[in-house]
Parts: structure tokens; sequence; C-alpha cells
């Protein structure tokens, strides 16, 4: 083996195909006992080790440094799956022979079936990255591996992944992080941040409970067989079968812990934590994703898709956005009795804000197919030569008539049918807002006096933000979706509003691409405005 080892080519991606083939050969080839099967792919296991280690850091980062908010090349991703499936059909080929078990197969029953079920969720992570439909046949593989595992008692038994490397694992700890991986929303990312979900999961499944009991605040449950999947607790229904009962509670603490680190470098520096393709933003951004989806309050998924039929236009850019976006109520604010007469917040006039407005030409209006929608999601079709705009991360906006509002949302998923291309919308708002605000304070009492004053410059001290379903103010806390690069963690930004001037602080940044950045907040206050006697 070391000689065919060392011939292999230097390119990874010929490398890991010729390690795929090694797997093919030995998955068809019937002469193989169990035993045989499990020990040459367990050697074949570890040598290609290296070269998926490169293809991964080549499809994160392509040039050196991680592409944050673009996805790889979907061929090397093609290639580990092809991969992930021979190995993990192999060592499911080495559990399921009907012959006598040799000494040796049950001495290491515990480290085949863990090599097993590490491949089945490498798989499932592959297929969710390239948004395969069909993969029931891996919770099947995965379950009747559970009932295994747990009959001959090896489900938690925590062993070394590969001999003399330090990292350990169990099947519980492996099955988990599929469990955690399922509940995070995996159909609204990149196919790169799907698999950072992979990586932090593994990181902290061991500390997740699993239990056959109920188990109190458990938000998740799954019945171990067929191709069930996670599903809420409170839509258990009253089945005889056995359920497993998750509580992630006890990971939020080291999510938390990861997310205090760094907390001084530039989010644009590189994550070694998880194998430097990420930037601490993109880190910290899944992290609080999976605080808040792994918390005691997830947010509702997987609803029932309605097929539809209507023509929507759609605006493609922050900018175009902006023209578009209903304006949050910022202006003609009353002088109590006794003080000036009246005095107008000249950001609540409509007119004064269409010609502040962005100076980049909008795209001309964009015509598509609706094809379905959920409360989560909206199914568009388009041409292929009409849809050169169309990449994954792209901030869209949708009207559908009567409306009353544009539907704001990214494009998350995109698939061929024929001429055609299907994109999947994750929707971010269906009631979004466009407000001014201001990153520096100069004082409450002159911000008006100084805008009127250097009116040409306004749009060098005020920027504009789409605040995700905040429809009255003062706001509460939430989201904002702002440009690339103009606000991070911790950043005070400033919003004009009839009655004062709300301040509100960046409290994570969920998400970084190079059209936007989606950030969520925290009210500070209300600090009216002085007002000037005659």
């Amino acid at each position: 083996m070391q000689k065919m080892i060392g011939d292999l080519p230097a390119d990874p991606l010929a490398s890991l195909a010729e390690f795929t083939h090694w797997a093919v050969s030995i998955n068809t080839n019937d002469s193989f006992s169990a035993e045989q099967r499990a020990r040459v792919l367990m050697a074949l296991d570890a040598a290609a080790h290296p070269y998926r280690s490169e293809l991964a850091m080549q499809y994160l980062a392509p040039d050196g440094r991680p592409a944050e908010g673009r996805d790889g090349d979907a061929a090397i991703l093609r290639a580990m799956l092809d991969s992930a499936t021979e190995f993990a059909t192999g060592y499911g080929l080495s559990l399921e022979t009907g012959e006598q078990p040799s000494r040796w197969i049950e001495k290491n029953l515990a480290h085949v079936a863990l090599r097993r079920v590490r491949w089945l969720a490498r798989q499932f992570t592959l297929a969710s990255m390239l948004d395969l439909p069909n993969i029931d046949d891996i919770w099947e593989e995965l379950h009747l591996l559970y009932g295994l595992s747990e009959e001959r008692q090896i489900f938690r038994k925590v062993i070394r992944v590969f001999p003399g490397k330090p990292q350990t694992s169990s099947i519980k700890q492996e099955y988990v992080r599929l469990l955690l991986m399922d509940i995070s929303g995996l159909e609204t990312l990149l196919s790169r941040d799907i698999e950072l979900v992979f990586r932090i999961a593994g990181r902290v499944a061991a500390s997740a409970r699993l239990e056959l009991n109920p188990i109190s605040g458990a938000t998740c449950a799954i019945e171990p067989h067929g191709s069930s999947r996670p599903i809420a607790v409170r839509r258990l229904s009253g089945s005889d079968k056995p359920v497993l009962y998750l509580d992630a509670f006890n990971c939020l603490p080291r999510l938390k812990a990861m997310f205090e680190r760094n907390v001084d470098f530039d989010p644009s520096d590189t994550d070694t934590m998880f194998g430097s393709g990420y930037t601490l933003r993109e880190r910290n951004a899944m992290i609080g994703r999976l605080i808040e989806f792994w918390g005691p309050t997830p947010p509702q998924r997987r609803f029932k898709r309605v097929a539809l039929d209507n023509v929507a236009l759609i605006k493609i850019g922050f900018d175009n956005l902006a023209g578009v976006i209903k304006p949050l109520a910022q202006g003609d604010w009353q002088v109590p009795d006794g003080a000036a007469s009246q005095m107008q917040i000249v950001l609540g006039d409509t007119a004064r804000m269409k010609k502040l407005s962005s100076p980049n030409k909008a795209l001309a209006d964009t015509r598509i197919q609706l094809v379905d929608a959920s409360i989560a999601g909206l199914g568009l079709l388009v041409a292929r030569k009409e849809a050169s705009w169309a990449r994954l991360g792209t901030l869209i906006a949708v009207f559908v008539e009567p409306g009353p509002d544009w539907i704001v949302g990214a494009l998350r998923r995109i698939g061929a049918e024929g001429k055609f291309l299907r994109l999947g919308i994750a929707i971010f708002s269906r009631q979004p807002r466009l407000a001014w605000f201001r990153l520096e304070a100069t004082g409450y009492a002159s911000v008006w006096e100084e805008e009127q004053r250097h009116e040409r410059n306004f749009l060098e001290h005020f920027q504009r933000g789409i605040l995700v379903n905040a429809d009255r103010a003062p706001l509460g806390s939430g989201e904002i979706l702002l440009p690339p690069g103009v606000a991070d963690r911790g950043s005070r930004l400033d919003i004009p509003l009839a009655q004062g001037v709300q301040r509100i602080r960046i409290s994570a940044v969920r998400e970084a691409t190079e059209s936007f950045h989606r950030a969520a907040f925290e009210p500070l206050g209300v600090t009216p405005y002085a007002v000037k006697e005659k």
C-alpha cells in the first residue's frame, strides 16, 4: 500500500479519486472477508485524510484566504461526496456481513462502527452542501447503526478516531452531531456555512444530552427508525415507537466561550479554531446563529411549501432594495407648546428621501416566475439567459401583487431545470423598513442644525439600513441589513425618530457577504431633542 500511495499524483483531487477507486474495488470484490475489508479501508481512510484536508482548504480558501461569503468549486464537493459514499458503504459491508464475525471484528466493532457513522455524517453534510434532495437513505442507515450500537452496548463508548491521534469521539457524539446539524436550518445557508456547522457541531456534540426518556426543556426529538428526522417535541404524535429526546442546552456555554475568543481581533482575520478556512466574522456569525437555533426558543422551520404560479417583480442588491423599501416613520416632529412653533425632521419627507437616494442607477425592473412559497422561503424560476445576476448570497427583494410590502431575503439555492434555473430564497422579512442612521453622534442638540448647514454632505453623515420586521418606533431588539463594512459587533448607531434619537448597539453580525451584512441589535434608549426657545 505504501508504494501505491507513493505513486499518487501531486494533484489532491486526482489522488482522492484514486482512493475512491480503491474503495470501490474493495467494496465490489466478494473475496474480501469483513475483517480484511475493514482493515484495508481503515488504512486507506487514514492515508487519505491529508488529501481531504487539502481539498477542503482549496474549497474554503482557494486563494490562500477565506473566501468569505462565496462558495468554492462544486467539483471538489462532488469528489469528496463520491469518496464519502464509498467509505461509508465499505464500513457498512464490514458490519452487515452474514458470516461469523472474526475475533478482530468483535474486538474492533466500536472502531468500525465509529468510522461508519462519521462517513454517514460526511455524506449528509456534502449532500446538503450540494443541495441533493434524496438523503432519506442516509437517515435509514444512521438509525440502523444506532440500533446495532445500542444492542452491542458500544453507542456511548469513547475511542480514538485515528490510531496514534489524540482526537476521540463516540457513535453517540457523531449521531448527535447529525441531529444538531439538521435542526440548524441548513436550507438557508451557503455551502461553506454548512461545512462550518459540521465543524462546530463536532466540537460541542459531546455536551448534548440524548435520552430515551423525556428531558425537561428539550425542544427536539427523533424516532430512530426508517428515514425519520428530528422534529419539535410539540409535534410528536402518539407513536408507540421509541423516541430519543435531544437537549442541546449544555452546548450553549461552549458556544458562548468560542464566541468570546479573539474579541479584540479584526473580524476579517483568519479563524484558526476551525481549520483556517473562515474569518472570525464568519465564525462568530455562525456561532450566534447556532445559539439561536439550539437554544430554548429556536426559530420555526420546515414549513409546508405551497405551489404557486405568479409573476413577481424583483430588485437585486442593497442599493436597489433601498430605493423601493418603505421608510420607517422618522419625521414630522411637533415641538411642545411654548417652544418654537413647529419643526420638521427632513428625513421623514418622502420627496427629500428620494432626492438623497443612492446616485447609482437602479437595475431595470426584472420580472420573474414565482413557483412556490412557504413562511420561510420563496421558489423562483428564471431563464438561464436572464439570470446572470444569480449568485449565492445575493440580497434580493420580491414584490407579489397585491403587496403591500416587498419581501426581502437572500438567494440560498440554485438548481438547474433545463433552460431554467430554480432559485431558492430564504426570507428575512415580509415587512422591511428603510431607516437612516448615523454611526457616530456629535451631540443631539445640533444634529439637525449641522445637517441643514451641510446638506450637500448629508450622505457622509447618514447611511441607510433595512430593518427586519420593524414597522414602528422606538425599536426593540431586532435585526438590520447593512452595506458591507459599515458596522461591526459593538458599533452604535443613532437613528433619528420623531420623539428623539434612538441609539442601538450591534450585538452580533449573523451573516457577512460582499453585498450586505445581517446584524442583530439591541436598543440603548431614546434621547429627546433639545428644544430651543425663541
